[in-house]
């Protein structure tokens, strides 16, 4: 897995890497208030990710700037493969695509408490599976 922590490596080491995983995830985090400059080239990153790696999804977490511009540049070339998890279930709802998908932790709690319900779990608590919406997704 590589990490903005990581040094930097060439774009090449980086399109290997998704090459192994092809339907894998890309996580782009970034800053809220971008130059335009920087935002048209994350667009077009994303644009050439999504072109170029047709089963890779992006996994976005809706907030202005980088989020929004790489974003962009996905809903441009496949809508079903931007996956958003956000703060809370109307974040930023005006800027919503009507093809990609939307979830944030009340979602998240509901498919997981929907699990509970499947016959191999009746009677069991899910190893991970809080009660508490806000802690369904782990850091």
């Amino acid at each position: 897995m590589l990490h903005a922590l990581s040094p930097p490596i060439p774009f090449s080491v980086f399109e290997a890497c998704i090459a192994a995983q092809p339907d894998g995830y890309v996580l782009l985090e970034g800053r809220r208030n971008i130059p335009a400059d920087f935002a048209a080239r994350a667009e077009a990153l994303a644009r050439h990710l999504a072109t170029h790696f047709p089963k890779l999804r992006f996994r976005s977490g809706n907030a202005t700037g980088s989020d929004e511009a790489f974003a962009k540049g996905v809903l441009a070339v496949d809508p079903r493969r931007l996956h958003v998890v956000a703060p809370y279930k109307t974040h930023r709802k005006r800027y919503r695509h009507a093809d990609a998908h939307y979830d944030s932790p009340d979602t998240l709690m509901t498919l997981a408490e929907d699990a509970l319900r499947l016959p191999k779990f009746l009677g069991h608590l899910a190893d991970g599976v809080s009660r508490s919406p806000h802690s369904v997704i782990k850091h």
